[in-house]
């Protein structure tokens, strides 16, 4: 104030104590100008796409169309049944295809084995249940857990700790007999786990586990004879009172289930979160696995990996402040709803970008799904700072329903991935979003008491009737959502999980939706252009010597027992793409471990450089550079 009186703003005052808001309305005006093809743009774009279905349907009777709870949170049924079907796809009879499905289905409760071209009979895997039958499967893990060379699978639950199905050796075709039980925790405990993937945490050449989980342990969710109201969420953005999320490292000590629980080096405050997805990726090139956690009701989590090859590490990093970006679309920093996690080079610059569902519905609850793409600054993680920025509403990739599994592949080999992803919660005939939107905005303190919740049960609807969303690159650099295009379904289903295989070996990528209250469906891709692909098989044998070295397989005799090389890299070096060996990323959904790079209409003679970079069997760092042709290959990593 000058000496009249009169206030001395000047011009840069105001600039200065504008223009965030100015910045701020201007990203609002942004969101609402949608960019849309037409319908005969979105047809066009459409036919490179086309898939053949199948229902995965199994014999067993009675289905269930919802689950028996807690008397006390009965009139909450529908909310509570919202998860359990899952996939998994893998080579389990050793065939050399990933065409072996680990369906769990919640109708039934089964866990169903099933090869995909019939060359073997299906078979269920049983598991012990208590008195009160209140255990259900909820997804299922493959992977060689004993580094035996054979095919085992994790089956992880509500109301019971995992077990661990070893696959017996020497089996010429593989049943139900062929797979043994081991509880990976003894004696058992009560978790209500999600999620769960595989990857070498430590940097010691021994693949490692990591489970999510929801409810707290001991819970008693699923006991229908029980009154005793449970504890649910303390708040819609920043729950933090969930189970305890699990790590687990590589131990042979342990003879029968080879891992030890490691857990108490996850603080507090990483591991509480309500966990509906978990992913572990190299995001910063040195082949240690980072974890993104995926939680609902509040902020998703990234480690940076700091392990030594010994010491397992891990320290929490988030995105930098900036007031051009809201808190919600800073990685670490979101309120919104987890629910699946996958890792992709969108931008070709080498460097693994991280896609992550939420809720994300026009005219429901508009949050967004995240697109972090990543800054090019590896740097920035020994600093504590997530090296990404969200450009989902610039990609066109930020909205579409309410959404579960998400999983990147280039489905018709022009070397652009695609975006595939589960929708729905409750299909029925009763709109239940304004009573959702009243929860919502309800009293935190009154909110982990379910008894003030409104009914979500057996007939209610939140974002039942959807198609799942199908995202494909168009040629102005914008994902669209093709699905409405695309004839894939016959109905809107809901989908929890989505798993990604070349099941038929043809070169082009196959997938399995895993469907709630609904027989799941088989997508095989009907690819009639002429684009090439290339596959590979990374293994890394159980057993190896120091006088062996990595080779390319050229017969399918005398190769050495081996497993996935999860977590292993593969560079273009003449374009800088890269791919990973997944272990099972996402929320129920397990993708074949095979990277697949499609070429477009390369020369089938044509010799392509590709760089591979593994941790061995002694914890030493790797790298080989192999000239492959256009096909798929099998390379042992020694």
């Amino acid at each position: 104030m000058n000496r009249n009186g009169r206030h001395n703003v000047t011009f840069k005052k105001v600039v200065f104590y504008c223009w965030p808001v100015a910045a701020l309305l201007l990203s609002y005006f942004t969101l609402l100008n949608n960019h849309s093809l037409s319908d005969e743009e979105g047809r066009q774009l459409s036919k490179g796409f086309t898939f053949k279905s199948t229902e995965l349907d199994n014999d067993i009777e009675p289905k269930r169309t919802i689950r028996a709870v807690n008397q006390a949170i009965e009139h909450i049924s529908g909310w509570i049944s919202s998860v359990g079907s899952a996939t998994a796809l893998y080579d389990l009879n050793d065939d050399g295809l990933s065409n072996d499905l680990c369906l769990v289905d919640p109708r039934t409760d089964s866990i169903e084995i099933r090869s995909l071209h019939g060359k073997y009979d299906s078979f269920y895997l049983g598991y012990p249940q208590n008195s009160k039958n209140s255990i259900a499967p909820m997804g299922c893990l493959p992977g060689d857990f004993n580094e035996d060379g054979n095919g085992d699978v994790i089956v992880y639950f509500w109301g019971r700790s995992p077990l661990i199905f070893f696959q017996s050796p020497g089996a010429s075709t593989i049943s139900a007999a062929d797979f043994f039980p081991v509880d990976l925790v003894s004696p058992t405990e009560a978790w209500y786990t999600n999620a769960a993937t595989q990857a070498d945490f430590n940097g010691d050449g021994h693949i490692d586990l990591i489970f999510g989980n929801y409810f707290p342990e001991d819970s008693a969710i699923l006991d229908a004879t029980s009154y005793v109201s449970e504890v649910m969420q303390h708040s819609m953005s920043r729950a933090g009172n969930a189970g305890m999320n699990r790590i687990f490292l590589y131990d042979n000590k342990h003879s029968r289930a080879p891992f030890r629980d490691v857990s108490s080096l996850f603080p507090d405050q990483w591991r509480n979160g309500w966990t509906l997805a978990i992913g572990a990726a190299d995001l910063d090139g040195d082949l240690l696995p980072e974890i993104y956690i995926a939680n609902d009701f509040g902020p998703d989590k990234l480690l940076h990996n700091i392990s030594d090859g010994k010491r397992m590490a891990f320290r929490l990093v988030e995105a930098e402040y900036s007031v051009l970006v809201p808190r919600s679309h800073r990685l670490g920093h979101d309120s919104f709803k987890g629910m699946g996690v996958d890792f992709s080079d969108l931008n070709n610059d080498g460097i693994l970008d991280i896609y992550v569902s939420n809720i994300s519905q026009v005219y429901a609850l508009r949050e967004s799904h995240f697109a972090f793409v990543s800054t090019g600054d590896a740097s920035a993680f020994k600093r504590g700072i997530a090296p990404y920025v969200n450009r989902s509403e610039d990609m066109g990739v930020g909205l579409s329903a309410w959404s579960w599994d998400a999983k990147f592949a280039d489905f018709n080999n022009d070397g652009k991935v695609e975006i595939v992803q589960g929708t729905g919660f409750l299909k029925g005939e009763v709109d239940r979003w304004p009573q959702l939107h009243e929860l919502a905005t309800g009293n935190d303190d009154l909110l982990r008491h379910a008894q003030v919740w409104p009914e979500f049960g057996k007939g209610d609807d939140l974002s039942g009737h959807v198609k799942n969303a199908f995202y494909a690159l168009a040629g102005d650099g914008r994902y669209y959502d093709i699905s409405t295009t695309m004839d894939m379904e016959v109905e809107p289903l809901v989908t929890r999980a989505i798993s990604i295989a070349d099941i038929d070996g043809d070169g082009d990528l196959d997938f399995v939706a895993g469907n709630q209250w609904q027989p799941s469906v088989l997508y095989e891709n009907q690819l009639v252009d002429n684009n090439k692909s290339l596959q590979l098989s990374l293994k890394i044998p159980v057993a190896s010597t120091p006088q062996m070295a990595s080779f390319l397989a050229k017969s399918t005799t005398s190769l050495p027992k081996s497993r996935p090389a999860i977590g292993a890299t593969a560079k273009l070096v003449n374009e800088s793409r890269i791919d990973f060996v997944d272990g099972g990323n996402g929320h129920s959904g397990v993708n074949s471990p095979d990277i697949h790079f499609g070429l477009g209409h390369v020369a089938e003679f044509r010799r392509i450089p590709v760089e591979i970079r593994w941790i061995d069997l002694s914890g030493k760092k790797r790298r080989q550079t192999f000239d492959l042709l256009p096909g798929r290959h099998t390379i042992y990593l020694i």
